[in-house]
C-alpha cells in the first residue's frame, strides 16, 4: 500500500508499466524528491550561515520562513539547469533557436538575472521573487514544488529552533559533482549548546 506498488500495479488501456518505466520512477523519485531538497537545505546552511542577521531573523520569526525559503530558491537553487528540445522555433533576445535543437535552461542564471530581479546577487529574505524558475515554468512545473517547500520550511524552523547559531567550515566541505545538481556530499557545521 505504497506509490511504488501502486506504480507497479498501474495500468495504461490495460498495459503495465514496463520494467524500464517503473525503474526510471524510481530514479525520478530518488532525484525529484530526496536529492533536491537535501541539496537545498545544505545550500541553506551556507547561505544563513553567511548571513546571520537574516538567520537571527527566521529563527526568532518563523512566519518569515515561507519568503526565506523562495529566495533561498532564488539565491542557490538546488538544480541549476536541465536540457529541453525545443518542439518550435523560438526567438529570444536576439538568437533563433530552431524545432529540435538542444537547449540548456539554466535556472542558476535566470534566478540572478538583473533585468528581473534588483541587485541579484545580494540574499534578502525581504524580497519577494515570485518569478524565481527554481521549479521551472509552464508545462515542465515541478510536481513536486509544494512537498519541497513545505519540507524546506519544516526543516529550517525545526532546526533553527535547536540551534539558532551555527558556522560552516567551506574548507572540508565537499562539493556535489553533478551537472545540473548544486549541492554538498559533505558540509560540516559547527555550534555551542544553548
Amino acid at each position: 500500500d505504497d506509490l511504488l506498488s501502486d506504480l507497479v500495479r498501474a495500468e495504461i488501456d490495460g498495459r503495465r508499466l514496463t520494467d524500464d518505466e517503473l525503474l526510471g520512477f524510481c530514479l525520478l523519485l530518488l532525484i525529484a524528491g530526496h536529492e533536491t531538497t537535501t541539496n537545498l537545505l545544505a545550500n541553506a546552511a551556507v547561505v544563513l550561515a553567511d548571513n546571520s542577521h537574516s538567520r537571527r531573523r527566521l529563527a526568532s520569526d518563523a512566519a518569515l520562513l515561507g519568503g526565506a525559503v523562495e529566495e533561498l530558491l532564488r539565491y542557490d537553487s538546488p538544480v541549476q539547469g536541465l536540457a529541453r528540445t525545443l518542439t518550435r522555433d523560438v526567438s529570444l533576445h536576439g538568437t533563433t533557436m530552431r524545432r529540435g535543437d538542444s537547449v540548456l535552461l539554466l535556472f542558476g542564471s535566470a534566478n540572478r538575472d538583473e533585468r528581473v530581479f534588483d541587485d541579484p546577487d545580494t540574499f534578502d529574505i525581504d524580497r519577494k521573487p515570485e518569478r524565481q524558475v527554481a521549479f521551472g515554468r509552464g508545462i515542465h512545473f515541478c510536481l513536486g514544488a509544494a512537498l519541497a517547500r513545505l519540507e524546506a520550511r519544516i526543516a529550517l524552523r525545526a532546526f533553527l529552533a535547536r540551534v539558532p547559531d551555527w558556522d560552516v567550515d567551506l574548507g572540508s566541505a565537499v562539493r556535489l559533482r553533478s551537472g545540473p545538481i548544486r549541492g554538498y556530499l559533505s558540509l560540516p557545521l559547527s555550534w555551542s549548546a544553548p
